[in-house]
């Protein structure tokens, strides 16, 4: 230890020639040298040379002031956090405290408890299912992941800066768990660069990070069985994308509490291509001008459930377009690279979706480029122009076969719309909540009759105002009380789809006491005739309620009838009594 009187200059350390020093466990206080006046303390290499002086101690587990009285090619982190000597009268320095001493934050492999100051350098000195923390800092590295069964936790509050390049996290070994980082300032080309990447491999988790700022959040590239739980994905150009992968889980079906959170995403929130066979669940999704999942390019057999998405676009008059490029909630779409088809055998169910495109053309779901065989249930869609839509884009060619329409709840001006590329015989729309359709309910382009009965139309009185093209109606349901109203979508009551067409006919019925005619469909020409016998409905008459005023009873034989003539705007003709 140099004393605290010393003037001039101070040299610890020094290599003037080529070639490395090494030095450590050394105790070198040189505080008291730097604030004498007219000192300076240095240690450094010079003409080439460097030094590697790592655990040693510096009279200070400040990491800035030791870096201070750096000076050349020095390598000194870690350095020792303290000075503590273990006594033993002995001559010289034999240090008792840790080598965890660093600039920046800490890193530790726990398994071998060794100290680092670069995580790289941790991973580079790792054995297959070693554990490291990392603590406190700002990390200014890309690295790469590479030991297998390798786990990279927080030890409180790291932060790994990528300094707008390439990759930031790049994990290339299987069953890798990376968990609690703030993952920042990524390349911002969507075609090589992420946040996160995951190469060809299998068994990863990624949990609970911070990601922000890149083209990419996550991209998972070939491989299989990845889990993506927890995170929350910001400012970047796609959330998630997985790319000829298969197998993943963004977000756990099992356990609501497991999906992440996206938010000023500007193109994708979830993208899928030539991905098969994954779970995308419980995922919240808030972008604006942008898809918030899109299942492209041969993406088949895939779960989207209960996730919660919000889009849309600004229309604005006198922009090119006038509407913004994206806005959909869900879609279809994509056939780029060979691709036969866009997606086919997904189940799309149990989300929350809210789309806010002013007039612009902008489903909940949108179903395009040959998407067959998939299902579309127990979704709740909020929107201001469609619910869903099903049909070709631009010169597509490609028909949509067997396309289910269940148990939605959709409030939209326009409820479903069927294009003429939609193959009518395997298409099913049923037990639908159709409220709010001020357009339509249903709109059908196929040249065929299509099949859209017991759907609740948001009226209980005849539904064929809210179709448009050759739809079948009948029966329909007349209650559109929701049996499970704090789950998704629709769940009709039992026994409500008794909505039947009595126009064009003249029927015998015996009447019930308090007879509701809801869900009868009659036109101005139509009557009801001798109520008498044996008929649709039996029992006692007292009152007709909810009948279309124009609607006149010719004669009631064989019963009493009481009260005003004229009940609920219905006028009574020729009643016998």
């Amino acid at each position: 230890q140099l004393p605290a009187s010393s003037t001039g200059s101070v040299h610890a350390f020094v290599t003037n020639h080529g070639g490395t020093l090494f030095a450590t466990n050394n105790s070198i206080n040189l505080n008291g040298n730097a604030s004498a006046g007219g000192a300076s303390t240095t240690v450094g290499g010079g003409n080439g040379g460097s030094i590697v002086a790592t655990c040693n101690w510096w009279g200070t587990a400040n990491g800035g002031d030791v870096a201070n009285i750096m000076n050349g090619l020095v390598e000194f982190q870690p350095f020792l956090s303290s000075g503590d000597d273990s006594g033993n009268n002995a001559p010289g320095f034999d240090p008792t405290g840790l080598c965890n001493g660093c600039v920046g934050g800490t890193v530790m492999n726990v398994t071998q408890s060794t100290f680092y100051c670069s995580i790289q350098d941790a991973i580079d000195d790792a054995n297959a299912d070693d554990e490291i923390t990392v603590g406190t800092g700002i990390f200014e590295e890309n690295i790469v992941i590479d030991v297998e069964g390798l786990t990279l936790t927080n030890a409180s509050d790291p932060v790994i800066d990528g300094g707008g390049n390439g990759v930031v996290v790049l994990i290339t070994a299987n069953d890798v768990t990376f968990k609690g980082f703030t993952v920042r300032n990524g390349g911002n080309n969507p075609m090589v660069d992420a946040l996160i990447g995951l190469n060809n491999v299998s068994g990863v988790t990624i949990d609970n990070n911070i990601i922000e700022d890149g083209a990419i959040g996550v991209a998972i590239v070939q491989g299989s069985g990845n889990t993506v739980i927890n995170n929350t994905i910001s400012d970047a150009t796609m959330g998630i994308a997985i790319q000829n992968s298969d197998n993943n889980n963004i977000g756990l079906e099992a356990d609501n509490t497991t999906g992440n959170t996206f938010t000023d995403i500007s193109v994708r929130g979830i993208a899928l291509s030539f991905a098969s066979d994954n779970t995308i669940a419980h995922n919240e999704i808030d972008v604006f001008d942008a898809y918030g999942i899109q299942l492209a390019q041969q993406s088949d057999n895939n779960e989207i459930f209960f996730n919660t998405i919000s889009t849309g676009v600004n229309f604005d008059p006198l922009a090119t377009p006038q509407c913004g490029e994206r806005g959909h909630g869900i879609i279809f779409f994509g056939t780029d690279g060979g691709a036969t088809h866009s997606g086919s055998n997904n189940s799309v169910i149990g989300n929350t979706i809210d789309i806010d495109s002013d007039i612009c053309f902008k489903y909940g779901i949108t179903l395009r480029d040959g998407a067959n065989n998939n299902i579309i249930e127990n979704n709740s869609i909020t929107a201001t122009y469609g619910g869903v839509f099903a049909g070709k884009h631009l010169m597509s060619t490609q028909l949509i076969t067997n396309l289910t329409i269940e148990e939605n709840n959709i409030e939209a001006p326009r409820g479903i719309n069927i294009e003429e590329d939609v193959q009518p015989s395997g298409l099913s729309i049923f037990h639908n909540s159709l409220e709010g359709t001020t357009v339509y309910g249903i709109r059908n382009n196929t040249g065929a009759t299509i099949d859209a009965t017991c759907n609740w139309w948001g009226t209980n009185v005849c539904p064929t105002a809210v179709v448009d093209g050759d739809v079948d109606v009948f029966l329909f349901l007349t209650d559109g009380t929701d049996d499970d109203p704090g789950q998704p979508g629709f769940q009709p009551l039992s026994g409500v789809c008794d909505g039947e067409d009595l126009s064009g006919f003249t029927y015998t019925l015996t009447l019930t006491i308090n007879e509701n005619f809801a869900g009868l469909c009659l036109s101005s020409a139509d009557q009801i005739g001798d109520i008498s016998g044996t008929g649709l409905i039996s029992g006692l008459f007292d009152e007709i309620s909810n009948l279309p005023s124009f609607v006149g009873v010719k004669s009631i034989a064989g019963y009493e009838l009481t009260g005003n003539p004229a009940v609920d705007g219905l006028e009574i003709k020729d009643a016998v009594i």
